[in-house]
């Protein structure tokens, strides 16, 4: 994750900017993170290092760090999203809409997919996300119980 910190101080830098000491314990933070976050799960993690860091300063830096291809969004549905940090292999998403479990896969054939549409239509793909959304089996066999 040092290397994460470097890379933003590099181009933030590079920008005329400067990593300010919120943004980097908000980027060291994100090392105890696992998975899937959202932006009130970094505040409240990073207000136990110091109560003084606003939730708008958090959002202010995820926000950044999305924009400079370190964090991904990803949109669960009603308005909800979550973040992660890009992962060194690009995988897809399954989301329970009821309990809002996720479930990461790796899909051979989705890159084949990107693969051939980026050949048919000249695009260079640097990005892609899936998210599948349905029901997960524990949450399909209680529905299916209340149905009775």
């Amino acid at each position: 994750m040092k290397a994460l910190v470097e890379q933003v101080e590099g181009i933030l830098k590079f920008r005329g900017k400067r990593l300010t000491k919120q943004r980097r314990l908000i980027i060291e933070t994100l090392k105890n993170l696992q998975g899937h976050f959202d932006v009130q799960d970094l505040h409240r993690r990073v207000e136990e290092a110091d109560h003084r860091i606003s939730l708008s300063t958090v959002y202010r830096t995820v926000n950044l760090l999305k924009e400079l291809g370190f964090l991904r969004a990803l949109d669960i549905g009603e308005g909800y999203t979550l973040y992660e940090v890009v992962p060194e292999f690009e995988h897809h998403h399954l989301v329970c809409i009821r309990c809002g479990r996720i479930v990461e896969f790796h899909c051979e054939h989705c890159e084949a997919i990107h693969r051939r549409l980026a050949e048919n239509y000249g695009f260079e793909i640097v990005s892609s996300q899936v998210v599948l959304q349905g029901y997960c089996p524990k949450c399909r066999e209680e529905l299916n119980t209340e149905a009775l």
